[in-house]
């Protein structure tokens, strides 16, 4: 009897194993070339960036499932911060900040991340728009500053378990992407509810 639950249990885990695998490299191989993440929207540039860069917004397609909170309303300046707080709820809770380092309307968001602990910069992102037909392509270009880091053995920084973590990164943004076009597209105007402040 309890060979034939642990069979079952085992076949089980190899199953829950190949489809994370699976999902991993559907998403993999969906990032572009240089592991940016892209998608086509259905909507002017205009639209498409009054979502992308406005405080307002951000909360509904940003890391879903996290607690996302903005300094202050409206469209996004140079110098104004978003704070991520993941496992909200849970003991092991872990924030990040964003801070936004350039606006270009229409046309480009650029973020850095820190960790709120140590307050290292973790990434640099890049959210550019483009019009293809009727339509905005946006691109997200995620770096990290430990790339261009050496250690004392003149090796990069990023080791195996960070350039992990960039793939993480990479997927989530590819995912945001999705959440945003998923938003845009279905009609929705971007919320104008007050935000919390921190």
């Amino acid at each position: 009897m309890w060979k034939w639950i642990g069979g079952c249990l085992a076949i089980a885990i190899v199953f829950v194993v190949a489809a994370m695998w699976w999902g991993f490299q559907s998403m993999q191989s969906s990032l572009l070339p240089d592991g940016s993440a892209s998608v086509m929207i259905a909507g002017s540039p205009n639209r498409v960036f009054a979502w992308l860069a406005n405080g307002d917004s951000v909360p509904a397609w940003m890391a879903q499932g996290n607690t996302v909170t903005t300094n202050r309303r409206g469209q996004f300046i140079p110098g104004d911060t978003l704070r991520v707080e993941m496992g909200a709820g849970t003991i092991a809770k872990q924030s990040v900040t964003w801070q936004v380092t350039e606006v270009v309307p229409d046309k480009l968001i650029a973020w850095r991340m820190r960790n709120d602990t140590s307050e290292r910069r973790l990434l640099i992102r890049r959210d550019s728009l483009s019009v293809e037909g009727d339509s905005t392509k946006v691109v997200s270009r995620l770096v990290s500053p430990l790339t261009e880091q050496r250690d004392d053995s003149g090796s990069a920084a990023l080791g195996l378990t960070g350039k992990m973590m960039m793939s993480m990164f990479r997927m989530q943004s590819k995912l945001e992407l999705m959440q945003l076009k998923a938003r845009v597209e279905g009609g929705s105007t971007a919320p104008a509810s007050p935000r919390n402040s921190f």
